[in-house]
This record gives structure tokens, sequence and C-alpha cells, in this order.
């Protein structure tokens, strides 16, 4: 996967150029994972590196919401 395209919906940039991981929490599973929305800090600049570490991040996240990360909702 190239990083010159269009991001993944689930990676967001911030004003100041770090990338940012960011879920909506399906509702039936907001009381489960105890939380709407996962955002989380990427800590990088990069997009190709915000890009793998999200890769991993969505893999959590699926797993924690019981969802493949693969399906669309």
């Amino acid at each position: 996967m190239g990083t010159s395209g269009k991001s993944p919906a689930y990676l967001h940039r911030s004003p100041h150029g770090v990338w940012y991981f960011r879920i909506v929490v399906p509702p039936d599973a907001q009381q489960r994972v105890g939380q709407k929305v996962i955002k989380r800090s990427l800590r990088t600049r990069s997009k190709r590196e915000a890009v793998l570490k999200a890769a991993s991040l969505l893999l959590e996240v699926s797993a924690a919401i019981g969802r493949s990360p693969y399906l669309s909702a």
C-alpha cells in the first residue's frame, strides 16, 4: 500500500501535523468498551509510519469491539 493516496477513514492529521487514530465505537459495543469514540495519538508526523501504527491499533480495537476490521459497519 502506497502512502501517496487518500488516508484511511480512521487516520486524521492534527493542525500541527501529528497523525491520530480515531474510530467511532458502534452503539452495541459502547457500554462494553466504555467509550463512544476511540482516539489515540500515533506520535508521528510520517504518514507511512502512521499507516503502520494504525493498522496494528485497528486490529486491537476491532478485537475489543468484537468486529472484524475488514467489514464495513
